[in-house]
């Protein structure tokens, strides 16, 4: 399964070299043994997949046939690429072959966290395109379900965050992006016992206007913070 994503997602229709992929799979095995187990693996994948799924360029060279293997992870790619955002939006169902490890394989563990988080990046700031779209039709609601979406995928960049609010405050939706800070807020103090960057918090200050740092008569701990910095500066 491992050799399969790998030759599916990571440049769809190239063709990969044997030696890199046993460096990948197969680091610390002999190398005729390490040879035996991706001849072994590959005759697995054509036995499952049919026998043209997995293409040969010489004795070297193997790749998955694009006409005869579908991958998520690939069609989303190209909805990005090809700016359909709704479709990259809809294409992601989470993080990339979530839970799945392998032992004894580092480097293929180190491109998989690699690519988990260039696709959530991905995912996330196709979402807030999305919300963009809605904020330029006048779409409230969608502009800040959209909103939502790409702060659930991210799940901690204040990037995403800021943006969010951004579009939100545009829309004159000021109430939304002040409870979407609230909820993200507390999520990141209960999950990483952190705050936001004195930057964000003054993003969430300008859009209280008048009530700076003042939430449910309540000043939070990352509000005081800033108003400290404030005094100070």
């Amino acid at each position: 399964m491992a050799l399969l994503a790998y030759l599916a997602i990571a440049a769809p229709g190239r063709f990969h070299r044997r030696d890199s992929l046993i460096a990948l799979f197969w680091p610390e095995r002999e190398e005729r043994r390490a040879r035996d187990l991706l001849n072994t693996n590959l005759s697995r994948l054509r036995a499952a997949l049919g026998g043209d799924a997995i293409l040969r360029r010489g004795p070297d060279e193997v790749a998955v046939n694009p006409d005869r293997l579908w991958c998520d992870a690939g069609a989303f790619d190209r909805a990005v690429a090809e700016h359909r955002s709704e479709d990259a939006v809809n294409l992601y169902g989470g993080a990339l072959l979530d839970g799945f490890h392998i032992h004894d394989a580092p480097q293929f563990d180190y491109w998989l966290d690699v690519e988990r988080r260039r696709l959530r990046a991905a995912a996330a700031g196709a979402a807030l395109d999305c919300a963009d779209r809605m904020r330029v039709t006048g779409d409230v609601l969608g502009a800040r379900s959209y909103c939502e979406r790409a702060l659930a995928i991210s799940h901690s960049s204040e990037a995403d965050l800021r943006r969010a609010l951004s579009l939100l405050d545009a829309i004159g939706d000021r109430a939304a992006a002040l409870e979407i800070y609230g909820s993200w807020t507390r999520r990141i103090r209960d999950e990483h016992g952190s705050c936001p960057s004195p930057e964000t918090v003054a993003l969430a200050a300008r859009l209280r206007g008048p009530a700076l740092a003042i939430h449910d008569g309540v000043r939070t701990e990352p509000e005081r913070q800033f108003s400290r910095l404030a005094s100070a500066s």
